[in-house]
């Protein structure tokens, strides 16, 4: 798996849906760790659901937030979701997602210290869980 310029590991679109959905998980988790500190966790669960709704609107079965879900809660559901799902499917649905919450995030944060932040996730050993926006 090679990483992009944007810091985010690049996911081969021929991964089998569990990897996806593993890698993808492992990549939120790390997220989570780095973000919670600075924005805290119930911020960093508003913009994950936030991304998640989003994106929901041209990949209609990712799973619906529901307001008292934990990140947890949310993060067991999209693995679940994308378990479920061709592998291509998967991996553009974590593409969309994430690239989303990039978006939110840069929008509240700024580019620069969006893109430290989720580089330090990635660093934090998410095991290629962040894949490149198209």
């Amino acid at each position: 798996m090679r990483e992009s310029d944007t810091g985010r590991p690049v996911m081969s679109p021929a991964s089998p849906p569990v990897v996806v959905a593993d890698r993808s998980v492992a990549w939120w988790q790390a997220v989570d760790a780095d973000l919670s500190p600075v924005i805290g966790q119930r911020a960093t669960q508003a913009l994950h659901s936030r991304a998640l709704c989003l994106t929901r609107a041209s990949v209609a079965w990712l799973p619906e937030p529901m307001e008292h879900d934990t990140l947890s809660d949310c993060l067991a559901q999209l693995h679940e979701a994308l378990a479920a799902r061709p592998d291509d499917e998967a991996a553009a649905a974590t593409r969309a997602l994430e690239q989303t919450f990039h978006d939110l995030l840069a929008s509240l944060m700024g580019a620069g210290l969006t893109a430290r932040l989720l580089r330090s996730a990635r660093a934090q050993g998410a095991g290629g869980g962040h894949v490149d926006s198209p």
